[in-house]
């Protein structure tokens, strides 16, 4: 394509009906354009650097902004795949912290004699605190994914 600005008013030879004024700049393929150029109805328009450097920055802004938004959501996935590891664990944790307080309770009910059913106590007491902790640990990581899956 070619840019020329019309000095001299003429038909557009594919739709007679129109005319082209004189100073309006019109982009034609290069052929067209050297005919018109040939026969004295237009001149060529030089291309604006300083268009083509604005131009030329804008889609380097562009560009490095989708770059930033796609490093943003790669970061954001990486933060939830993280989360979603750590509400897994905190799980099997808390799995496994109530199975050992069921275990403990169960060995207080059948301790025979006070100071085994004291020791057994003890260790369930342990194990039910160790359960809580578990259990914050792991509504806190579920609400930490639920707001990080919430952002998108």
């Amino acid at each position: 394509m070619a840019k020329i600005k019309v000095i001299t008013r003429f038909r557009n030879k594919f739709n007679i009906t129109e005319f082209f004024n004189v100073g309006d700049v019109l982009d034609f393929d290069a052929e067209r354009a050297k005919d018109v150029i040939s026969r004295g109805l237009a001149v060529a328009v030089e291309e604006n650097p300083a268009d083509d450097a604005e131009a030329k920055a804008k889609a380097e802004a562009k560009a490095k902004a989708e770059a930033e938004a796609a490093k943003a959501a790669e970061k954001k996935a990486k933060a939830i795949e993280k989360a979603e590891t750590k509400v897994k664990n905190l799980t099997e944790k808390a799995e496994a912290a109530k199975g050992k307080a069921d275990e403990a309770a169960k060995a207080v009910g059948e301790a025979a004699d006070e100071a085994a059913k004291a020791k057994a106590q003890k260790a369930a007491d342990k194990a039910a605190d160790a359960l809580k902790k578990a259990e914050e640990a792991l509504a806190n990581a579920k609400k930490e994914l639920d707001g990080l899956k919430g952002d998108e």
